[in-house]
């Protein structure tokens, strides 16, 4: 899983960050899965619905070459019948039941073609990923999006070699490819702090426009490196309702099997930020959380959740209790962002390396309400909060 962001308060010290707000597309994994059967029409309609930008379908042959859309190449799990998919020919395969595996509601639902894929991305005026299982199925796949008529800029792909992209780059040049940085000759993921600049050269060579990374750490420097060598970023197995914090942090696009979690944790605190932004008269490109606009060393989210106003340098020290042998303050948040993040604390002896506190130095008083202590140990000189991401 990709580990949480650091978005800090520094006492008796300062960081300072710069950036702006970007926006990021939300891609749901086969659909709205987790309310719907997936890769079926169904879960397609309803994730357009609840407000995903693309849909990411599973793109596999039937014996007689019809493109159709679904995950595992034998029938088992999510249909009724049995066998491997390249077995049946269309008409064999849209007598099963794709539906009923998941809810007596969905009893009758189909395994879609390709072509009503596309068909219904159309109607919506969304977007599709096309999820490729299998090496040579480039000719078929591309027939059908020219039959189609849709535009290639409702389109990406994702394919696991380059052998694979390279099939559907030549057909429909420009168009938008995913791949995840890997070794070829293991195919290991590559994290994106371990991608050398020799990574990115070969990848642009391959024509792969969205670098997708499902395992290892990314942090704001990797995507500000990624982008600046002219690639997008997609992420997958994150916390749901983290999105608002990936968007912040720059990516391009999010995957997620909770499509309603997603949308609505984007809408609700998009609106809620904006809303304290505007208010306190932040510049849309100085609304990160992690910009510090007054330079006083509290970002933007800690000056939303102390209320402070961002916009003048608070004088901000702790109460300091020599006899006690403690640092220590009192955090009044504005609202209960627990649900989103989770706070520790940590001090740094002055050699540059932080130190996680004991889980004590925080007491939640209230949902918004935190008490704060540390030790007060020679030689150690900064303190800070530590808000991350959930697992």
């Amino acid at each position: 899983m990709i580990s949480s962001r650091l978005i800090v308060l520094t006492v008796l010290g300062g960081v300072m960050l710069t950036g702006s707000l970007p926006a990021v597309e939300i891609i749901a994994h086969r659909g709205a899965m987790m309310l719907a059967p997936e890769n079926t029409l169904a879960s397609q309609r309803l994730a357009y619905e609840l407000g995903a930008d693309y849909v990411e379908v599973d793109v596999r042959l039937t014996r007689d070459n019809i493109p159709v859309n679904m995950h595992d190449h034998d029938l088992e799990r999510t249909t009724d019948g049995t066998g491997q998919l390249a077995s049946l020919t269309l008409q064999q395969l849209k007598q099963l039941d794709a539906g009923s595996w998941f809810s007596p509601q969905f009893a009758g639902e189909r395994v879609p073609t390709i072509a009503e894929v596309l068909e219904l991305a159309k109607q919506y005026n969304r977007k599709v990923l096309l999820h490729i299982h299998g090496a040579f199925m480039a000719p078929e796949v591309v027939a059908v999006i020219h039959q189609s008529g849709i535009a290639q800029s409702q389109l990406a792909f994702l394919t696991g070699w380059a052998e694979m992209a390279e099939g559907y780059t030549r057909r429909l040049p420009g168009v938008k490819m995913l791949r995840t940085p890997a070794v070829l000759a293991t195919g290991a993921p590559i994290a994106a702090n371990q991608l050398t600049g020799a990574d990115l050269a070969s990848l642009r060579l391959q024509k792969t426009t969205t670098l997708h990374f499902g395992s290892g750490s990314i942090f704001r420097q990797d995507v500000d490196r990624i982008h600046a060598a002219g690639f997008s970023i997609a992420a997958i197995y994150l916390p749901p309702a983290a999105i608002f914090y990936y968007q912040d942090l720059g990516i391009d696009y999010f995957w997620t099997d909770y499509t309603d979690v997603t949308t609505s944790a984007l809408n609700r605190l998009n609106q809620q930020w904006n809303e304290w932004a505007d208010g306190a008269g932040i510049a849309p490109d100085q609304r990160n959380t992690w910009r510090d606009v007054d330079g006083d060393g509290m970002n933007n989210l800690m000056e939303y959740s102390l209320g402070t106003d961002p916009l003048a340098p608070d004088a901000w020290s702790p109460a300091l209790n020599p006899a006690a042998g403690t640092i220590g303050w009192t955090v009044n948040l504005r609202e209960n962002w627990s649900q989103f993040v989770t706070i520790g604390a940590q001090s740094n002896y002055g050699t540059g390396a932080w130190s996680n506190l004991p889980s004590n130095s925080f007491t939640a008083l209230t949902p918004t309400r935190l008490e704060f202590r540390a030790p007060v140990t020679p030689g150690k000189k900064f303190f800070r909060m530590k808000f991350d991401l959930p697992p």
